[in-house]
This record gives C-alpha cells, structure tokens and sequence, in this order.
C-alpha cells in the first residue's frame, strides 16, 4: 500500500522521568508532574501537600481557588505542582482561613448536589416555573444542548459552577415572586 501522508512511527518513545527533590522538606510525597515533553516526579513539601489537599477538600478548580487566595493561577499552579521549593506563609494563612470558611458548608453543597444532574434540573425547572428545557437554559445563560446533556445526566458541572447557577436559581426565584407579588396587589 502507497503513503497516504500518514507518519509511521517506526518505534515507540518512552517519555523521560526525572526526579526532583525539595531540600529541607520533610515529610514530603512524591507527585507525577506532567509535562509537555515528559513526565517528571517532584516531591511536594508539607505546606504543598497541605495547599493540595485543602483545594482537594473544598472541591474547587484551581483558577478559583487561586481567586479565592488573591494570586494567579500559574503561582499556584507553581506551588501545587512543586515546582518551588515551598509556599509562602502568607498564601497557605489564606488558603487556611478559605478553608475553616468553607468547610462548615461542604457537607452541605455534597448532599445538595451529590445527586443525578437530572435531578437538580428538575428542581431547578420547577422553581422557575419553567416549562421547557429551552426556557430554562436561557435562565441559566447555557445552551440548550447543554441542558440536553446535563438532562441526560451525560455531563455534570463542577460544584464551583452548580453553586453560581443555584445562587442565578435563587435570585431569579426571588425576583419572580416580587414580579408576582406586584403583579397581585
């Protein structure tokens, strides 16, 4: 058979892996760092494991964690990768105090959510007073093929992002009942 522009590959490549390790960390864990060209393992120090679990916990993204702390989110892509040797203690007194902030409510947003997406759907379709799928993701500000998906229980977002849309639930709820209670007086 003639070349049809298709590169073969005439033998498989190992990725290289390197091993870096944080002076003075004790206590630290080896992670798997991927990267564009190879995969290395870098030890996390205490405070870096501390900062990864905390974001772990709070079952956040990282971009809004890193909001939530006040940096970028390649600095803390820096210290939750270990790629510095440790975390300033001004960023893991933040992220401690997000956490006692947050973690009363964890339990809370898990039974919440911690269902089918189809289900908190429903929920939010009858708050709204929403007869189609298509009313409802105009609400939400989604398309409704992701209404579709998320109906189908295909896709489900991240709790960041179910927590914006049942706060946009409860002020759009909100905003009826007063458009209604004017309405009838």
């Amino acid at each position: 058979m003639g070349d049809a522009g298709i590169p073969v590959r005439e033998f498989d490549t190992v990725p290289l892996v390197s091993i870096t390790k944080v002076k003075g960390a004790e206590g630290a864990q080896m992670v798997l760092i991927p990267g564009p060209k190879s995969e290395a393992k870098r030890e996390l120090s205490t405070d870096q494991q501390e900062l990864v679990d905390i974001i772990a916990a709070l079952g956040a993204r990282n971009q809004d964690f890193a909001v939530q702390i006040g940096i970028g989110l390649s600095r803390l892509s820096s210290y939750i990768y270990g790629r510095t040797a440790s975390v300033p203690e001004e960023v893991m007194a933040r992220a401690r105090e997000i956490f006692e902030d947050q973690k009363s409510g964890l339990a809370e947003v898990k039974s919440r959510f911690d269902k089918p997406m189809s289900e908190i759907l429903k929920d939010w379709q009858r708050r709204l007073q929403s007869s189609t799928q298509e009313e409802l993701a105009k609400l939400l500000g989604v398309t409704t093929m992701t209404i579709h998906r998320w109906n189908a229980n295909d896709s489900k977002p991240d709790k960041t992002s179910l927590m914006r849309y049942e706060t946009q639930v409860q002020k759009l709820e909100v905003a009826m009942a007063a458009a209604l209670k004017h309405i009838t007086s």
